[in-house]
């Protein structure tokens, strides 16, 4: 299943790459219990629907490893690794409301008015902070496996 995901997820990141110049400006962001389009909006959602997918495989990552700690039978350090895992899981958890929250403000200023988009660095900044967040807790697991 996490291979799949990721496999999904990357599929997806190619898609958008190899059509966004043909992509409307103005695309469909929610349908109706019947299927029809009842909301549009930018195609730039479609980046941020892969910053949540992208999180999303993060978490099925961890889970994965988290397992493997957990079977090597390795005493304290693998009480440590699960504890590494279990902080990570804990970090993107916290960054994936953050991100959800900033999200849902920007919807809520710009349908005030207030608010034109979300903002040119806003998406780059999230997928930064939670791609730092897993090469930081990568790097602490290789260095407690090696310890």
């Amino acid at each position: 299943m996490i291979f799949f995901s990721i496999l999904i997820i990357v599929g997806f990141l190619f898609a958008i790459v190899g059509v966004w110049s043909r992509i409307p400006e103005k695309i469909p962001i929610h349908y109706g219990f019947s299927g029809e389009v009842n909301n549009y909006g930018n195609k730039s959602i479609l980046i941020m629907l892969l910053a949540i997918n992208i999180t999303y495989a993060s978490v099925l990552l961890s889970i994965k490893l988290q397992k493997s700690h957990l079977l090597s039978d390795n005493g304290e350090k693998s009480i440590k690794l699960y504890k590494n895992d279990r902080l990570m899981r804990i970090f993107i958890g916290l960054e994936s409301a953050l991100i959800m929250a900033i999200g849902k403000i920007k919807t809520i200023l710009i349908s005030q008015g207030k608010a034109e988009n979300l903002g040119n660095y806003t998406v780059p900044l999230m997928l930064a902070l939670i791609f730092f967040t897993l090469l930081f807790f990568y790097l602490r697991s290789r260095k407690i496996r090696n310890t």
